[in-house]
């Protein structure tokens, strides 16, 4: 009985962490591809522009933000 509690939850800690990796992995591949490819949407590639730290785009909107 022991044996097959530690079993189930090994194997549910194994898919939560496989899961969660997968999730990640995805996220960070669709900001990085919609960094580079201009066919994504503008509410995808706008969280990659305020990231680069030599964007004008972010330059202008710290300005608007400070008046």
């Amino acid at each position: 009985m022991a044996r097959k509690l530690l079993l189930s939850f090994l194997l549910s800690f194994l898919l939560s962490f496989l899961l969660s990796f997968l999730l990640n992995f995805l996220l960070f591949f669709l900001l990085f591809f919609a960094r580079w490819h201009k066919s994504y949407p503008q509410a995808i590639r706008w969280p990659t522009r305020l990231l680069s730290s030599t964007s004008p785009q972010r330059d202008n909107l710290l300005c608007r933000r400070r008046l």
